[in-house]
């Protein structure tokens, strides 16, 4: 059996509804990378204050850590170190309120 390769092109497609902006954010890593391709899509907690920045900050941690990851690191390892982020959202969030 011979394997093709396959072609991925991404792409989104956001709804708005009735809310002032868009907060979800996506993100994904290296189509090219061997080890696999990250996809992550992120709630952005609708109308909440810095919603829009929360999502952000969680895509671009887990696609940071995900391509400072070691060859020799599994794919399950990495992602296990990376949903550790999660806590930074709320402490971004709270840096942000006390600037303003």
């Amino acid at each position: 059996m011979t394997l093709h390769p396959t072609r991925l092109v991404p792409g989104n497609a956001q709804h708005q509804g009735d809310r002032e902006q868009q907060q979800d954010s996506f993100g994904f890593s290296d189509l090219r990378n061997p080890d696999g391709v990250l996809v992550v899509v992120a709630d952005g907690i609708g109308d909440h204050a810095l919603g829009k920045e929360a999502s952000w900050l969680a895509i671009n941690t887990l696609l940071s850590g995900w391509n400072a990851k070691s060859p020799e690191e599994l794919a399950p390892d990495t992602l296990q170190h990376l949903l550790r982020a999660h806590p930074d959202v709320p402490a971004y969030q709270s840096s942000l309120r006390t600037r303003t």
